[in-house]
This record gives structure tokens, C-alpha cells and sequence, in this order.
């Protein structure tokens, strides 16, 4: 059903005006004769301020300003330091002379000058007099020692002055006056104190005037464990120039004064112990002080013997401070001495095992001797999938080591090789589970296996746990095997899958976005995926259960199939959705420019919208999913809405009454016929009518061919004059004075004029 437009009033406007637009230029500047005042000034950071000129100018005028003095020195060790020019908070020049040209308005000009404060220090060594700014941070160090001679040196003592501090380095967060400071410094003599053995005082920098106490720790010394004991004798000074002894004091205990450097050499005089023992017979042979670089003897009748715990000893030399295999010995003491008498000693060595093992040495093995025990190998198989395996040694020895060595023996030895049997667990998952092909499992033990859930091949293919087979308790990825006393085979089953980016396509071939499929495998696995998401699939067969677009189901392929061994990346699902494209055009073939198109669901709510172009076609609108739609087109009064079925897509062809190219064509007309009037203003008022234009059709979709002769012979077609137009509406049955107002009478006037030309024309060829 057609519906009425609403009121036109159409007004046609030619405007033919020639405009000469001259440029003109806004100067905002002083009236000639203006002038302004710069005045300049110093300024210092103490608070000073002080005229340096006062010039008045023309603007643009160039004008300067100098100081005379770059530093300024008062009487208190205090000056100022000329830094730089600014202009409010705007810094200008360095320079001691500002140049600037004038502006439009009296600026001010300021020479600022920092304060410095003179700091002088007093080193001792040296005098350091140096200017710092005002509120500045100032920091000195000096060294803690000076080196004066060889063994004489000053070592700092404290600031003085200005500055107290006992710290060699000082540090003034703002200097805020002049600052005088002195060091002072104390003497020090090196005192170098030699000695084999420690003294109640040791080499070292010493105070002038310090007097020092030298006496030994302990007396007597006692050294190597209580093995030696030194006495204290005498010391021996020497001061400088060194190479001579100088004084000698008999004393234990000697008191110095320090007022120079020099060195104190302590004299020891030494006692040894000298010991004689035995393990056996008797522990101590003989036990005595002796004095270094005396000489004594000692011989030894050693008898042998042989005990009843499996051990014999026989007499084998001296060991220890001396080695000698004679009886007698002659000792020259100038160390502590500490000598055994030495034993052959052996010991019986007994091994057992169920299994053939490896011994080095067996029976009476003497004491100290090595010997190995191996065990290997300490899996023997039995039988197939069976071993025995080596736990310990039990006896002398306790140990879980196949192999034994013995490098010093100390005792007898009695050992006995313990064994268990294996049962080997076979396990069936893929390479990359992480999960071992074999393992070897104690009779009566159990064994634990948790599978990975995943297993990812690489970015596209992974496989996914399912099931375990052969376990005694299975707990989801969890297999449990106990009380193992047999083999055993166990397998981790999986199935594969890929990842697939589900794609929608329209019935275009274009890819949608906003489609929710819901799909399900030959295993009743049932997935809800959105349309360019990435999922992981198990291979096989999926079903197409459900393909829905924003409620409108556009379910359009049942099944797909994701296989093993394709390099599978994406899968496309086709819908029923599809784009269509509107061409509009006139009752005079003509295309429409800029007809609105609406399309409306169901419940009023507008899906797509868009205008025609320059050929009267619209973009392709879309997706839509096969369903009945509204659809409205505008263009100038006309409006028509109406319902359409669509069930694919295509192109449709709407026709409309009147178009805007019509309208220009009437325009144009109107226009050359009145070239020599300014502007032309016609109105045309007719009341509100429902249009007998029949409903514009919109027709069925043509083949892609057929689409293409029909734009190209729109693209053709004859251009229309506004005579045409008025013939065409008139033949219609339309008022056209009614319709178009005063541009009809200007096209009949026009007419009847050219009429008229035409019988003069034929009248003066006549005659």
C-alpha cells in the first residue's frame, strides 16, 4: 500500500553574482609618535635593587642597557656575581650588554647578581680560600693521614673555627656567611715490635708521648698443643738509622716512652716434649721435657703376639717424628718429638651371597690393607620380566652400595649380600606423556602413574586423555598398581585432536561474524562455539545441530569432518544468510542519488541503512538471514515502505516517480531560458493529494549478466530534456501546472516563442 507524501514546496534558486572580495589587513600597533618606557635594573640576591637605565623609545626601536661591574666585592668577604638578564621570570642573555627592540608596551629589564661568601680554611699543609654562592651546598675532605718522613706522620684530630667537627670531611647544606675553619693535626711514631710470639704489644703507629708496657701473654709460652714452652730472655732496641742494636734490657717486662720511631726485638729461648708410645704392650715408653739441640737414645725389646678375636700383631719399626726398623734409636731434639712403636696387625675377612659376587682378597688380610667387594650387577634376571636386585650388606657393614672398598682395614670383617625380586611394569601412552616405556617394581611394592591430561603436539594437534587399562585403581588420569608380584602391562589411551577456527560464510562466501553453532562428534560430544573462534576438535565427524544469527536460525550444512592427517587450519560453514544491493531509478530511467534505505526487523527495530550513489545503487546491505523484512525507501517527498520475503540475495530494482538528476533537469531548463535575470525565485503551492503513482516495484534478483546490461544501459541512456519531462507528465494524466507552478507557463511561453521564430522564419524565406 502506497502511502501519501507529505506537503512540497519546491524553491528553485539561480543566483549569477559576481563578488570582488579585497584582502585588508588588521595592524594592532601605537599610534605614530607612541613611545614606551624600558627601564633596566640590577638586582642582587641580598635584597639590593638599584636603576641602571631608563630609556624611552619608539616601539621597534632598538635599545640597550650595560652593566659596569661583572663582580662586586664588600669589605666582610662577602660579593655579587653578575649572572644573567631577565625580563619578569624570563631569562634574556648572559651577556653583560642587553639589546632589545621595543615593544608596543614599557617593559622592565633586571640584572641579577648572585652572592658568593669567601671560605677559607687553615690545612696545615696548605691555605684554601674559595668563593661560594649564597645558599649553596659546600663540602671539603681531608686526608685522615699525612705521611711527614718514614715511620713520622700527622693524623687528622678535628676542625676548628667556623666549622667544629672531629670528622676529616665537613659538609654545609647552605652557606649563609663568610666561613674561616682550621685542622689540627697529632704526631705519630711507628714503633715496629718483632717478636716469634705474641707480646702485650704489637708493631703499630704510636702517639708522641704515649708510653707503651711490653710484656709477653703468657709465661712461659706454651706452643704445638703444649708440646713446646718458650721463656721470654731479653729485649734489644734499635732507633734510627737502623742495622745496630742499640740498647739490650734483661727483663721479661720493659716500659718506653715514644718520642721517636724504632724498633724492639724480643729474644725466646725453647723446651720440647719428646714422647715415646705404643699401642700395644705399654701406651708410654718414654715421656720428658728436653731443650733444643740436645740428644738422647732409647731401645725398644718388643715381643709379638696373637689374640683370640681373629687378630695377630707383630713388631714392624717406629713411626711418627723418626722411621727406623732398628730397636734403637738415637733422637737429636729440635721440635716437640712424638714416636709409636709400630705393629703388623691382621684381621680375618669372610663374604657370603646367594649370587656370585666379586672379592679382592679373603682370610687374614693384614691391618691397613684395601680391599673391594662388588656386587655387580645388581640386577640378575631370572626369567623374562623378572630380576633379582641387590639391596645391602649386612654384618660388619650396613650399606645399600653394590660395591665395598675397604681402604684402611681396621677390624674383622664379616659380611653377608642381601637380594629382592623385580617385576618389570610395561607402560603403553604416546612419546611425548612423559611417562616411561618400562619400569622395574619390588615384589609387594606399588607404583603410582598420573598421565597428562594434554599432550601437545604443536600449536594445531593435541592429544587428550581418555582412559587408563590395566591399572587396580583409576582415578580420572590417576593409575594405581598394588601388591605388584607379577609383570604387569598398563596403557594411557588417547584420541586427537585439532584446533579449527569455525568460520561462517554467508551464502556470498563472505565470512559473518555473530553466528553461535552448536555442533556435536560421533561420540555425543556437544560444543557451542561462536563463528571465528578457535576450538579444539577430536577427529571425525561433527553434526551441525543448530547454526543461529541473532535469533533467526540460518542453519545451511549439516556436517563437516576434521581427519588426521590434514594440515587443517580452518573450516567454513555456510549459512543462509546472504547481502543484497538496491538499484533505484526514475520513471525516466534515470538513477536516484541518495534514496534512503531502511530495513527493519520484525519489531520495528532498523537493521541496515544506506543511501544510493551516483548510479542509483546501494552498498551491499547485510548479512540478512532468509525472513520476511520491512524495507523503506525516501528520496525528496516520495516514502514508501513495504514488506519483502527474501530468501537470498542479489540485487533488487526499485523505481520511484521523480528524482533529483529530474529536478536538476528541470533547473537547467529554466535556467538558460532566464540567463539574463539576476535570480529567479518560482514557487510552486499545491494541497496535500495521495499520488496515483502505482506501488514501485522491486524486483526478483537477475543473474550476474543480466545485472551488468541493465547498469550499463542505465549508464547510456539519452539525456532528458525539461520538455521531455513535461510531455511525459502530461501524457500520464498529471496537472502539470498543478505540479511544477510557474516553471510550466515559462516552458509554455518558451514554446510558443520558438513557435513564433519558427513562422518568421519560414515567413521571410517566402517572400
Amino acid at each position: 500500500m502506497l502511502h501519501s507524501s507529505p506537503k512540497i514546496h519546491i524553491v528553485m534558486i539561480t543566483l549569477l553574482v559576481v563578488m570582488a572580495i579585497s584582502p585588508f589587513l588588521i595592524v594592532l600597533g601605537q599610534e605614530e609618535g607612541n613611545k614606551v618606557t624600558l627601564t633596566f635594573y640590577m638586582y642582587t640576591e641580598l635584597g639590593d635593587k638599584r636603576l641602571l637605565c631608563r630609556n624611552v623609545v619608539a616601539p621597534g626601536e632598538e635599545t640597550s642597557c650595560s652593566i659596569q661591574y661583572p663582580i662586586m666585592e664588600f669589605g666582610n668577604n662577602t660579593r655579587v656575581v653578575f649572572t644573567g638578564w631577565y625580563n619578569g621570570s624570563r631569562y634574556m642573555s648572559s651577556s653583560h650588554e642587553l639589546r632589545v627592540i621595543a615593544g608596543n608596551t614599557s617593559q622592565e629589564y633586571t640584572a641579577f647578581y648572585r652572592a658568593q661568601y669567601l671560605v677559607e680554611l687553615d690545612l696545615g699543609y696548605q691555605e684554601l680560600r674559595e668563593w661560594v654562592y649564597r645558599r649553596s651546598r659546600f663540602t671539603y675532605t681531608v686526608p685522615e693521614i699525612i705521611n711527614i718522613e718514614e715511620g713520622v706522620r700527622r693524623v687528622f684530630s678535628h676542625w676548628a673555627g667556623d666549622i667544629e667537627s672531629s670528622n676529616p670531611s665537613i659538609s654545609i647544606a647552605e652557606v649563609l656567611r663568610p666561613i674561616n675553619a682550621r685542622v689540627f693535626w697529632k704526631t705519630q711514631y711507628y714503633v715496629e715490635v718483632i717478636s716469634d710470639h705474641p707480646l702485650s704489644v704489637k708493631s703499630g703507629w704510636y702517639f708522641e708521648e704515649d708510653e707503651l708496657e711490653l710484656k709477653p701473654q703468657v709465661n712461659p709460652i706454651i706452643l704445638n698443643d703444649g708440646e713446646t714452652k718458650i721463656v721470654l730472655e731479653n729485649f734489644q732496641i734499635d732507633y734510627p738509622p737502623k742495622g745496630s742494636v742499640d740498647k739490650t734490657i734483661l727483663a721479661d717486662t720493659i716500659k718506653i716512652k715514644i718520642n721517636k720511631t724504632m724498633t724492639i726485638v724480643a729474644s725466646w729461648n725453647k723446651y720440647h716434649h719428646v714422647l715415646i708410645e705404643s699401642q700395644y704392650i705399654s701406651p708410654k715408653l718414654y715421656d720428658g721435657w728436653i731443650k733444643h739441640g740436645e740428644k738422647i737414645q732409647y731401645e725398644l725389646k718388643q715381643p709379638e703376639e696373637i689374640f683370640n678375636n681373629y687378630t695377630k700383631i707383630v713388631f714392624n719399626g717406629w713411626s711418627g717424628d723418626i722411621s727406623n726398623n732398628n730397636p734403637r734409636i738415637d733422637l737429636l731434639v729440635e721440635k716437640p718429638l712424638k714416636i709409636h712403636a709400630l705393629w703388623k696387625v691382621f684381621y680375618y675377612v669372610s663374604i657370603s651371597s646367594e649370587y656370585d659376587i666379586k672379592i679382592s682378597k679373603s682370610e687374614w688380610v693384614e691391618k691397613g690393607e684395601s680391599i673391594y667387594i662388588d656386587a655387580n650387577p645388581t640386577a640378575r634376571i631370572i626369567r623374562d620380566d623378572v630380576r633379582a636386585i641387590f639391596t645391602e650388606w649386612v654384618g660388619s657393614y650396613v650399606t645399600a652400595n653394590s660395591t665395598i672398598s675397604v681402604k684402611n682395614l681396621d677390624k674383622p670383617l664379616i659380611l653377608k649380600a642381601t637380594w629382592i625380586r623385580e617385576y618389570k611394569v610395561k607402560i603403553d601412552a604416546p612419546e611425548n606423556s612423559g611417562l616411561e616405556k618400562e619400569v622395574w617394581i619390588r615384589e609387594g611394592e606399588s607404583l603410582d602413574l598420573d598421565a597428562p591430561t594434554i599432550i601437545l603436539i604443536d600449536n594445531y594437534t593435541r592429544l587428550v586423555f581418555s582412559s587408563w587399562s590395566g591399572c587396580s585403581i583409576v582415578e580420572r588420569n590417576h593409575c594405581t598398581l598394588t601388591n605388584i608380584n607379577s609383570p604387569v602391562l598398563v596403557k594411557a589411551n588417547y584420541y586427537l585432536e585439532k584446533k579449527i577456527l569455525l568460520e561462517a560464510v554467508s551464502l556470498e562466501y563472505e565470512p559473518v561474524k555473530n553466528v553461535v553453532f552448536t555442533i556435536k562428534n560421533q561420540y555425543e560430544k556437544v560444543e557451542e562455539v561462536n563463528s571465528g573462534s578457535e576450538v579444539w576438535l577430536r577427529t571425525g565427524v561433527w553434526k551441525v545441530l543448530k547454526s543461529e544469527w541473532e535469533g533467526y536460525n540460518v542453519l545451511n550444512m549439516d556436517e563437516f569432518e576434521v581427519k588426521e592427517d590434514e594440515n587443517l587450519r580452518k573450516i567454513q560453514i555456510s549459512t543462509t544468510l546472504f547481502k543484497i544491493t538496491f538499484i533505484v531509478s526514475d520513471y525516466l530511467g534515470l538513477p536516484v542519488k541518495d534514496a534512503e534505505i531502511t530495513i527493519k526487523t520484525a519489531d520495528g527495530k532498523i537493521k541496515y541503512s544506506a543511501k544510493t550513489d551516483d548510479e542509483g545503487r546501494s552498498p551491499p546491505i547485510g548479512p540478512l538471514p532468509p525472513s520476511n523484512i520491512t524495507i523503506e525507501i525516501s528520496h525528496l517527498w516520495f516514502h514508501e515502505t513495504g514488506n519483502l520475503d527474501l530468501m537470498r540475495g542479489g540485487i533488487r530494482y526499485v523505481t520511484i516517480p521523480l528524482s533529483q538528476m529530474s529536478l536538476q533537469a528541470l533547473t537547467i531548463g529554466i535556467a538558460i531560458t532566464l540567463s539574463t535575470t539576476t535570480f529567479l525565485i518560482v514557487r510552486a503551492s499545491r494541497r496535500s493529494r495521495r499520488l496515483p503513482i502505482p506501488r514501485p516495484p522491486i524486483t526478483e534478483i537477475l543473474e550476474p549478466e543480466a545485472q551488468e546490461e541493465i547498469i550499463e544501459a542505465i549508464r547510456k541512456a539519452p539525456k532528458v530534456t525539461l520538455e521531455d519531462v513535461v510531455k511525459k507528465l502530461e501524457s500520464s494524466g498529471e496537472d502539470v501546472e498543478k505540479l511544477l507552478g510557474e516553471i510550466s507557463k515559462e516552458v509554455r511561453e518558451k514554446k510558443e516563442k520558438e513557435t513564433k521564430s519558427k513562422q518568421t522564419s519560414k515567413k521571410k524565406s517566402k517572400d
